[in-house]
């Protein structure tokens, strides 16, 4: 049925006005009472209320929707944390020398809205010195299609034998597709200084975030 703004023709000479005008005021009523969810006005919940420019609003993740700050005031929170503290026996590293550490395998879930992830990494190594000296040194993760990513190289400089310290770098990576499995594997390498440091252990931690 029509919607009829304004039904009552005051003027109207139709020997059946009234009720011809009572018919369309009651169509229009059942045509606004269908705008609320189970046509009920009474639920006092319009039909459609969460939709932008055509699009529903969710709190669960999928294409062509709306999706509102979660508990915690953001889109997303990461869905996936993980960490892996690597402690080989402890090693005397050489200038320009590069050493593997460990790998840490990835697999993505199958519902990033955009079809990709962010895969971010915090990667903590300590050190302590095997001599008086200056030293620099960094961290290095691959991937087995060739792609490597450099962190920053920390120079260090200290006066005694055995000083420890703690470097941290963070890796953002490029994107991982849907239901797609990745090795990293990380590394660090001595550019070179007066004295060699002394690799004790690592701490690989990863958060995935849809992208």
């Amino acid at each position: 049925m029509p919607y009829t703004r304004r039904p009552f023709n005051y003027t109207g000479t139709l020997p059946n006005q009234v009720e011809n005008d009572l018919g369309l005021a009651d169509d229009n009523f059942d045509i606004l009472a269908q705008a609320f969810v189970n046509d009920d006005p009474a639920s006092g919940v319009v039909k459609n209320a969460d939709m932008l420019d055509g699009f529903h609003a969710s709190q669960t993740p999928a294409p062509n929707v709306i999706l509102p700050l979660n508990a915690n005031g953001r889109i997303y929170n990461y869905v996936a944390y993980g960490a892996m503290r690597f402690d080989p026996p402890d090693f005397t590293m050489s200038n320009n020398t590069e050493y593997f550490i460990g790998s840490v395998s990835i697999t993505t879930p199958s519902w990033s809205p955009s079809g990709v992830w962010k895969a971010i990494f915090v990667v903590t190594s300590w050190f302590h010195s095997a001599a008086g000296g200056v030293n620099n040194f960094q961290h290095r993760v691959k991937t087995a299609n060739g792609f490597t990513n450099l962190g920053a190289y920390w120079f260090w400089n200290t006066p005694y034998s055995g000083s420890g310290m703690g470097v941290k770098d963070t890796f953002i990576m490029p994107d991982l597709e849907n239901n797609m499995t990745q090795i990293y594997s990380f590394y660090v390498f001595q550019g070179g200084g007066s004295v060699n440091a002394v690799f004790e252990a690592m701490l690989v931690e990863w958060y995935l975030i849809p992208a």
